[in-house]
């Protein structure tokens, strides 16, 4: 059985995949609560990825906020979802 970890599984479309993916007998579906796993965290989203060795990763993760917070606060956002993603191909 194939392990795949949805990273973003609560959001729109991370929940979305998570649905499909769950009705798959041949995966398991790997998730952890933004709570316990800063995605921003190199080293904390390195060792989850070593703990759970997930044979697929599918990155659906990202800080969102709307237009208004998006305008008012863009580099933030775009530091935020640079940091999520470049963590979590590097650990890939």
């Amino acid at each position: 059985m194939k392990k795949v970890w949805i990273a973003g599984h609560n959001g729109m479309v991370g929940s979305a995949l998570f649905k499909i993916f769950s009705k798959k007998k041949k995966y398991k579906v790997l998730t952890v609560e933004k709570k316990k796993l800063d995605l921003k965290n190199q080293n904390a989203v390195n060792k989850w990825v070593k703990r759970n060795k997930p044979d697929l990763i599918i990155n659906a993760a990202a800080k969102v906020g709307g237009i208004k917070h998006n305008a008012q606060y863009p580099a933030d956002f775009i530091y935020d979802n640079l940091m999520i993603s470049i963590n979590v191909i590097n650990a890939a």
